[in-house]
């Protein structure tokens, strides 16, 4: 009888448990990539509301651009969540709007494209800055001459977005492991149905065949495997 078990577990449970995990994967995939598109979704809004404030720099002079650019910086009221920066023509970081120093031993990636690029497209980087924080960047090229100013880069950190994702992959995890022990469960129980009527058979036909022709089954179900006994 440990062979229905096993076809079940080699079967129907594998099958389960594969259906399971898979849907459990392309969950997360999604649900990560949700995450992080918004937060460069809130980037490239935060850039379109700053390039619209600099439409009315436009008619000044370049070094007029560049003085009301770093006032820009300074006046920057989503300071909480990003850190705006401007970069110059060689790639520095020359002014922030937390006022904190830049550690910068070379040219973020994020500066590098935005930099090769024209002014309608950015460079952006995920990963980890030079303290080891995990933050993205997206850097744009400024629609005019502002000085030496060449282009501006927002920061945010993706740690408070990570333990997001984190609590969500436990959940998700928690969940899951709740369906496969439910059907872990209930597959046991189905096949135990099964398998101990058909042992009882198997014990009262092997003693009608030693001639105890008066052996009966104990008909404890009342469907296909019970009416067997009788």
């Amino acid at each position: 009888m440990n062979s229905i078990t096993k076809r079940w577990v080699r079967g129907s449970l594998f099958f389960t448990l594969a259906v399971l995990l898979i849907a459990e994967a392309l969950f997360l995939y999604f649900m990560i990539t949700g995450y992080y598109n918004s937060v460069q979704d809130e980037i490239l809004t935060q850039f379109r509301d700053l390039r619209e404030q600099l439409t009315s720099y436009s008619t000044s002079a370049s070094v007029d651009r560049e003085l009301q650019l770093r006032r820009m910086v300074e006046e920057f009221d989503a300071k909480e969540k990003f850190d705006l920066m401007l970069v110059d023509r060689a790639g520095n970081i020359v002014a922030t709007a937390t006022g904190l120093p830049v550690v910068q031993t070379q040219v973020p990636e994020d500066i590098v494209e935005a930099l090769e690029m024209g002014d309608q497209e950015y460079g952006m980087y995920q990963g980890r800055n030079e303290l080891g924080e995990k933050i993205m960047a997206v850097t744009v090229r400024t629609p005019y001459s502002s000085g030496d100013i060449e282009a501006m880069r927002l920061v945010t950190s993706l740690e408070l977005v990570d333990g997001a994702i984190r609590n969500l992959v436990l959940v998700s995890a928690a969940f899951l492991a709740v369906v496969i022990l439910a059907s872990i469960i209930s597959g046991v129980y189905f096949i135990r149905s099964i398998v101990i009527p058909l042992q009882k058979i198997e014990v009262s036909a092997g003693k009608i065949a030693r001639g105890d022709f008066g052996t009966r089954v104990e008909e404890v179900r009342d469907d296909e495997v019970g009416s067997m006994g009788s």
